[in-house]
């Protein structure tokens, strides 16, 4: 994902040219959605799909990857849904709870909802049974969302 920031970087920077930045802002489209990042691929994706500078066997690929997130994001919503009904519900035991909290909050933000996702982040956080390589992870994502 490092890379992926890079490239991001240099995008926003201008540093290619109109014949490149579509190919380049495809390639980040993938590695984005490779490593889950949904939301952020769909942004650069979408407007990918209206521009003229793709030949028809990639527009159609582009269209699949495309139809993919959506379809991954209703069973991203289905599991957020679940994992939700059990925390509240108090069906899942002490010890995994922290982790359990932190996985909805991973949820929340794969799926876009910043909101939520902080809110359970927070919850995550003030568990303490919360290993620590977890809570690492849920500072980091918490601070990455957009306000």
């Amino acid at each position: 994902m490092q890379l992926a920031s890079r490239v991001a970087e240099a995008i926003a920077a201008g540093q290619f040219n109109r014949y490149q930045r579509p190919y380049v802002e495809l390639a980040l489209a993938l590695i984005l959605r490779r490593h889950g990042e949904n939301p952020s691929a769909a942004r650069l994706l979408d407007p990918l799909l209206k521009s003229d500078h793709f030949q028809e066997p990639l527009l159609e690929a582009m269209r699949r990857m495309r139809a993919s997130i959506e379809n991954e994001r209703k069973h991203l919503r289905a599991a957020a849904d679940a994992f939700e009904r059990a925390l509240l519900a108090d069906s899942i035991t002490p010890e995994n709870r922290g982790p359990a909290r932190y996985l909805l909050a991973e949820l929340y933000r794969r799926l876009g909802h910043d909101a939520e996702a902080r809110a359970w982040y927070d919850r995550a956080l003030a568990d303490s049974s919360l290993p620590p390589h977890l809570r690492a992870w849920a500072l980091e994502q918490r601070s990455a969302l957009r306000q």
